[in-house]
């Protein structure tokens, strides 16, 4: 069985890089190793060091849609939401449904995480974005849930050299970025500032990345710096049936006095060391801090919301070989920080409901503690055996910094929002994972596996409660998951990715009709996903991606958008059964490249009862580049290029008294082009 060199390359898999070289050669399998990702039972997907920068995404969603049954729902400037093989989730403790990390740390504590988090991390320089679909391996633990998105930096280089960069599109969006590296540290720099195509909106964002290496003759250590800034005026929702459709309604913003700023900061430094060519021990300590305040708009009555959370932890293996045909590996993880929420409503409210001044002022120390074991055995020439098991220990102290109970006026009996009481919670869980991976023929490989992810409440699950709630009794959720798949190469210019999978979620957190967090909920998940890439000739190569996923409730509960409580059965909502992706890419000379790529979203329902739908889009993008002499470089992109009338995503409002739920939508961007060019020295 190959060695492993890294954490996570539990056994060997393979995937092809749809990059394009001008000496391209039939197809071959590129080996991947990323720690804690994938064994060779995991559906993974990578947007490579070649496709990032020909994109010229301006948002992470542009990189995203080539992985199979991957949707990240674009918001306003920099906001995100994430759906892999899910819906699109919502909500303060969705987040916790998917691991987001950068080279394998997670931007975030899992208590504290955020839907929009993915903005602090430089995906614009990244070497490669890899997604994992479904839960992860025993490396993984708290957030692994339906998902996973790791963004992995650049390498250091053993040829010093600097690239400059500008790029400027027709909707007002600029950025200017730096991207220099040596034998042992490298420097990476960006700023973007982005007008707004919408009314009162725009974002001005810098991201800053730095590495340095040191190195002997068995052991490496890698220092790493992340720090990001935002500061953003939010556009929102614009209501009303089909509004996407109304010209005169493209650029509206309903809340022009929308915002949201953000810093992080990571600090981490990767130790490994090899104390003979089969093992391999790695040590990572990390710190992070994140602070973020924004509007709360979507509230009846707004209000200003400061988070914020400091840790420090490490993540840690030990890989060794225990004969020539079986391998272990295992580690333990510790991740411990302190979070803040305060939640302040400046005006007078409309009833005394929404009480002015504070709601929530608290603080929250977590600990989350974790140890795993793999075994990965090599069973015959063709059959490969994984194996391992994750115990993860979550711990809260909550202090609330305000009075308990209800923030309005004694006198009101309809407070919409409760503080609970000092608290502690404990939570465990654990999650077995298997596979069995059998090659069927030369490089063609079926696998079976068996997995389960699992994600503790968020600490706004528990402590941000609302309507007379006055302690959430809920547990951690739980996602059982079995897949079946195939891969590997038809002929020596066709390579293909196949997944079959089922999953059930149980003890699902969701707020009710009266506005309470309850668990015991369940839903499932099914689906087929696919993803192809065909060399027609050396330089012509076909890419698609597709899937098709019913994400259905399993049991009852009267949500805060559905009129009825008999949801057993219905489709979740903002959950398209047909997602697909197409690009045929030209190298029409070695310096010459060009793209054409269509996107289609298909029709999801709006709502639990399933009574509003949004009919879905195709959009198409354009995408050029061209080297030329002296080390530049110049590429040139038209997005939907068809100049097509779509949704980032749809939504309906909640009714109110006399006014009854109606569509709303954050609206697409009609046809834009960006330029960008680059200077190597």
């Amino acid at each position: 069985m190959a060695t492993l060199h890294t954490v996570a390359l539990l056994s060997s898999f393979f995937l092809y890089s749809t990059s394009l070289q001008a000496e391209d050669t039939p197809l071959e399998f590129v080996h991947i190793t990323a720690k804690r990702t994938s064994d060779s039972s995991v559906s993974l997907s990578v947007a490579n060091i070649a496709d990032i920068p020909f994109k010229q995404a301006t948002h992470i969603n542009e990189l995203m849609n080539q992985s199979p049954g991957t949707w990240i729902s674009r918001g306003s400037g920099q906001e995100s939401l994430t759906a892999i093989r899910s819906p699109v989730l919502t909500g303060g403790g969705s987040c916790s449904a998917f691991y987001m990390a950068e080279d394998n740390i997670p931007l975030r504590a899992a208590a504290f995480c955020n839907v929009n988090q993915l903005f602090d991390v430089n995906f614009e320089q990244a070497k490669s974005i890899e997604v994992v679909r479904g839960p992860g391996t025993s490396f993984h633990g708290n957030s692994a849930v339906h998902g996973i998105i790791n963004v992995l930096s650049p390498d250091f280089s053993s040829r010093q050299h600097t690239v400059l960069s500008a790029l400027y599109g027709s909707h007002d969006i600029s950025r200017v970025s730096i991207d220099h590296r040596e034998q042992n540290w490298m420097l990476q720099t960006h700023v973007t500032k982005d007008k707004g195509y919408k009314d009162n909106a725009g974002f001005e964002q810098q991201k800053l990345r730095f590495k340095a290496l040191q190195q002997d003759e068995n052991w490496t250590l890698t220092h790493a710096f992340d720090v990001a800034n935002l500061d953003q005026n939010t556009a929102t929702y614009v209501e009303g049936k089909d509004a996407y459709k109304d010209p005169d309604r493209k650029k509206e913003n309903p809340n022009p006095e929308a915002f949201r700023k953000a810093k992080s900061l990571r600090l981490s430094s990767d130790f490994r060391f090899q104390p003979n060519a089969d093992s391999e021990l790695i040590f990572t300590p990390f710190a992070r801090i994140n602070e973020m305040e924004f509007l709360m708009h979507f509230l009846p009555v707004p209000a200003i919301e400061e988070n914020g959370h400091k840790s420090l932890g490490f993540q840690s293996a030990f890989i060794r070989p225990y004969n020539e045909k079986v391998q272990l590996s295992s580690g333990f993880d510790l991740d411990i920080s302190r979070g803040y929420v305060k939640q302040t409503q400046e005006e007078i409210g409309f009833s005394d409901k929404f009480p002015q001044g504070e709601h929530y002022n608290y603080d929250v120390d977590s600990r989350d503690m974790a140890m795993f074991i793999q075994v990965d055995a090599n069973l015959s020439p063709r059959w490969d055996l994984s194996t391992g098991i994750r115990l993860q220990h979550t711990s809260y102290d909550y202090t609330n910094n305000l009075a308990d109970g209800s923030a309005c006026v004694e006198t009101e009996n309809d407070c919409r929002y409760y503080r609970p009481a000092d608290d502690t919670n404990r939570f465990f869980n654990w999650s077995p994972h298997f596979s069995l991976q059998f090659e069927f023929a030369p490089q063609n490989y079926s696998y079976l596996s068996l997995s389960r992810g699992y994600r503790a409440p968020h600490t706004s699950d528990l402590y941000r409660l609302e309507s007379g709630q006055i302690l959430a009794n809920i547990d951690s959720e739980e996602i059982d998951a079995a897949e079946l798949g195939f891969k590997g190469l038809i002929t020596s210019r066709f390579v293909y990715q196949l997944a079959v999978f089922a999953m059930q979620k149980d003890n699902v957190i969701v707020k009710t009709n009266e506005r309470e967090r309850v668990d015991g909920q369940q839903t499932q998940h099914l689906g087929v996903e696919l993803a192809i890439d065909y060399h027609l000739f050396d330089e012509l190569l076909f890419s698609a991606s597709s899937s098709y996923a019913e994400h259905t409730y399993a049991s009852d509960v009267q949500l805060l958008n559905s009129a009825t409580e008999f949801i057993k059965g219905n489709f979740i909502d903002t959950a398209p059964k047909q997602m697909h992706q197409a690009s045929l890419t030209w190298m029409a000379t070695p310096a010459s490249k060009i793209q054409i790529e269509v996107v289609y979203m298909g029709e999801y329902f709006l709502d639990a009862a399933n009574t509003f739908t949004y009919a879905g889009h195709t959009l198409s993008n354009i995408r050029f580049d061209q080297k030329l002499p002296a080390g530049f470089d110049i590429q040139l992109a038209v997005i939907n290029a068809a100049n097509v009338d779509y949704a980032e995503r749809a939504d309906i409002t909640f009714a109110r008294p006399g006014k009854p739920s109606e569509e709303r939508y954050f609206i697409g961007e009609p046809r834009n082009v960006r330029l960008s060019i680059n200077k190597t020295f």
